[in-house]
């Protein structure tokens, strides 16, 4: 991604955002968004927190952006695309694993829904 310019062109947009709630809100959903379709959360965050850290890096809100950004991606990690779901899954009974498999995934959908935004209010409220 870094090769072919996505990075560059995602932190170009970004930037034209600012640095203040709305880009703590996006850049929290995004990564969300990110870590629930890529099964690697390392590489979604190692990805995200370089754009993070440009835009917040020497404000005092940086370590609760920075939290903002991560717990919600490393929640994600019990999504049954990532390798920890898929060995939930892969270690049940065969009779409950479609049912277990959309039970996952729809936790993994609310939490990305609701976890990065509850998250960012703590470096907007900082912040404003």
């Amino acid at each position: 991604m870094q090769q072919i310019g996505t990075m560059d062109s995602i932190a170009s947009i970004l930037g034209h955002l600012g640095t203040g709630a709305l880009l703590i809100l996006v850049i929290s959903y995004l990564t969300a968004l990110l870590c629930n379709i890529e099964s690697s959360t390392l590489g979604v965050i190692g990805l995200i927190m370089p754009i993070v850290f440009s835009a917040f890096g020497h404000t005092d809100i940086d370590f609760w952006v920075a939290a903002a950004v991560c717990v919600p991606a490393a929640l994600m990690v019990m999504n049954p695309i990532h390798v920890a779901g898929a060995l939930i899954i892969g270690n049940s009974a065969v009779r409950y694993q479609d049912a277990l498999f959309r039970r996952l995934l729809a936790i993994a959908g609310s939490l990305a829904l609701v976890v990065p935004g509850l998250l960012a209010l703590i470096p907007i409220a900082l912040h404003g």
